[in-house]
């Protein structure tokens, strides 16, 4: 991928510049961008301090295998007045990798979703799963579709790395926000969310018109 970096260049190393203040104190995420953010923080987002620890605000790291590239570029676009260089290419792990400046919303986001630095369900998960764009960003993340016979019978969320009362929780307010019935399932020794007969349709309709079109694999079993 190409490198946009220019002037800014020293941003991505964490070098705090004045440039970059100024262009810090100039950016505020929308409510799409915060939307889409905390979707992809429940899926496969992280938030990372920076490389000289001398900043006392975070920034949002989004990779995805190169097989995801057209998600990749997705994320890019959305977020692209907070990014300076432009997705690149890791060989060792054949993935896009891109990071947001540094932002005080960003570390309000990481205050959220990280406890001891570990990633939990946040505390205003009931407010987020009331956003379509933010379950669509989860399930593009995470999301799967669960076929026997060659039909769709449900979908999967890929909520392993929460622990089985987090997972219960979702369930609660899945049933509370738009009347699912969505089971908990074991997968490897940990736990994951399941759409069945009950909970598919409606679950499909919520999400299926912010899905990208490389990804409707995931939701219509065709890729557009």
């Amino acid at each position: 991928m190409g490198n946009t970096v220019g002037s800014f260049g020293s941003l991505y190393l964490g070098v705090n510049n004045r440039a970059v203040r100024n262009l810090r104190n100039s950016l505020v995420l929308s409510s799409q961008q915060k939307s889409f953010i905390y979707g992809t923080m429940l899926g496969d987002g992280s938030i990372i301090g920076n490389q000289n620890n001398k900043q006392k605000n975070y920034r949002l790291q989004i990779a995805h295998s190169i097989k995801q590239k057209e998600l990749v570029l997705w994320k890019y676009e959305i977020l692209k007045k907070f990014v300076i260089k432009s997705p690149s290419y890791r060989k060792i792990n054949n993935s896009l990798v891109f990071r947001t400046i540094s932002h005080p919303q960003i570390t309000e986001i990481y205050n959220f979703f990280y406890k001891n630095s570990k990633k939990v369900l946040p505390s205003n998960i009931e407010d987020i799963l009331k956003d379509k764009l933010s379950l669509a960003v989860w399930f593009m993340d995470d999301g799967g579709i669960a076929r026997y016979s060659g039909k769709i019978q449900g979908y999967y969320l890929n909520t392993q790395s929460f622990n089985l009362k987090e997972n219960q929780k979702l369930v609660r307010l899945f049933e509370k926000a738009y009347g699912l019935k969505v089971y908990i399932l074991k997968n490897k020794g940990n736990h994951r969310l399941y759409f069945g007969s009950q909970a598919r349709n409606l679950f499909r309709q919520l999400i299926v018109d912010r899905i990208i079109p490389s990804l409707n694999y995931k939701i219509i079993g065709t890729q557009i």
